[in-house]
C-alpha cells in the first residue's frame, strides 16, 4: 500500500511539473500567426525551458523571434536552451513604462538574480550589444503575453567579450588591452554582480599604462568598478556608490545627461554575464574619490597620493587606468 501511495505521489508531482500544458497554451495562442515556425520548433525540442512557467499564476511573457530572425543567425548555438530561456520572463512586460529592467528565466552564475534585458521606447528590447523590436501587436492569453520580435536575443557574455564585440556600437578594446597588461582579466571574468564604468577607446589615446606601478594601477582600476549591479533605470540624481577601492563615485542626472564625477555617460546597459557596463567619455580620477565618511584623501598601497602618482605620468593616464578597474 505504501509503495502504491509513493508511486502515485511521484506521478502527481511529475504531472504537476510537466511543461507540456504551458507549451500547448503558447501554441494555441500563436494559432494562425505565421512566420514563427522556427521558434515553435526550437521550443518543441527544448520544452523544459518552459518549466519555470508551470506554476506561474501572475502572468508571464514570451518573446518569439520570427523566422527571419532565426535565419539571420550566423552562428547558431549548439545548445539553444539558454537562448530560449533568455526570451522568457516570469512576469508580464509593460512597454508603456520604460526604460525598465525585465528579469528572464535564464539563470547565470555571475548574478544573484536571473539574467535580464532592458525594454525601451518604441517597443525595443536591448541587451547592449544587440537589440530586438516587437513586430505587430502582442498576443495576450490567460493573463500572459507573447511578443513576436525581429531578432534573436543572445545571452550576454563575459565583460571582455562584450567590450570587444564587433556587433556593438561601442568599443572597449583599449580597456581590455590594458586589463590584460595589468593581469586583471581573470579577476574581471570571475567577479560577480559588478557595474563597470568603461572609458571609451578615445579616452586612452595618451595613456601609457606601462609607466604606472601595479599597486597604483590596481587602485585606479578598482575606482571604476562598483560591487553591485546598477542598471540605468536605477541611476538617479545625487546617487553615491562605493567602489572596489573603498572610495565613492557621485552620479548626477540633468535631463538626459548623466555624469559620473566629471565624466559623461555616453552609452548604458551593456549587459554581461556578471553585471553591466556603462561607457563614459573620460577616465575617472581616483583623486576625486571620497571615503564614505567624506575624506577625500586617496592613497596607494605605498602611502603616496594616487593623484600625484597619476600626474607624474600624465593626468589622463590616471583616468584611463581607472577604466581597467571597471572590469575588476
Amino acid at each position: 500500500m505504501k509503495s502504491f501511495l509513493l508511486s502515485a505521489t511521484v506521478a502527481l508531482v511529475a504531472h504537476a511539473q510537466d511543461p507540456q500544458p504551458v507549451f500547448d497554451a503558447i501554441a494555441a495562442a500563436i494559432g494562425d500567426t505565421t512566420g514563427v515556425d522556427s521558434f515553435v520548433g526550437a521550443v518543441t525540442d527544448n520544452i523544459n525551458v518552459l518549466q519555470p512557467l508551470v506554476d506561474d499564476t501572475d502572468g508571464y511573457a514570451v518573446l518569439a523571434p520570427n523566422d527571419a530572425a532565426f535565419g539571420a543567425l550566423t552562428d547558431v548555438p549548439a545548445d539553444l536552451a539558454p537562448v530560449l530561456s533568455y526570451h522568457i520572463s516570469s512576469s508580464t512586460i509593460d512597454f508603456s513604462n520604460v526604460p525598465a529592467v525585465v528579469e528572464t528565466t535564464l539563470e547565470v552564475d555571475g548574478l544573484d538574480t536571473n539574467q535580464v534585458f532592458i525594454v525601451g521606447e518604441n517597443n525595443t528590447i536591448s541587451w547592449g550589444v544587440g537589440s530586438a523590436t516587437v513586430v505587430g501587436d502582442p498576443i495576450e492569453f490567460d493573463g500572459n503575453q507573447l511578443y513576436v520580435v525581429d531578432a534573436v536575443l543572445i545571452p550576454p557574455a563575459d565583460p571582455a567579450s562584450v567590450l570587444t564585440d564587433p556587433q556593438s556600437d561601442q568599443s572597449g578594446e583599449e580597456l581590455v588591452a590594458a586589463l590584460v597588461a595589468a593581469d586583471l582579466a581573470d579577476t574581471v571574468t570571475n567577479a560577480s554582480n559588478i557595474t563597470v564604468f568603461a572609458p571609451v577607446d578615445a579616452a586612452w589615446a595618451d595613456v601609457d599604462t606601462g609607466n604606472i606601478e601595479q599597486s597604483d594601477l590596481q587602485n585606479i582600476l578598482q575606482y571604476h568598478v562598483i560591487p553591485q549591479v546598477v542598471y540605468s533605470p536605477d541611476i538617479g540624481d545625487g546617487g553615491e556608490f562605493e567602489t572596489l577601492n573603498g572610495k565613492t563615485l557621485n552620479v548626477s542626472v540633468d535631463g538626459d545627461t548623466v555624469t559620473v564625477n566629471s565624466a559623461t555617460v555616453v552609452a548604458t546597459d551593456y549587459l554581461t554575464n556578471n553585471g553591466v557596463i556603462h561607457y563614459i567619455d573620460a577616465l575617472l580620477d581616483v583623486a576625486d574619490g571620497q571615503d564614505p565618511d567624506g575624506d577625500e584623501r586617496t592613497t596607494t598601497d605605498n602611502g603616496t597620493n594616487a593623484a600625484g602618482s597619476l600626474k607624474a605620468v600624465g593626468g589622463i593616464v590616471g583616468v584611463v587606468m581607472a577604466g581597467l578597474a571597471l572590469m575588476l
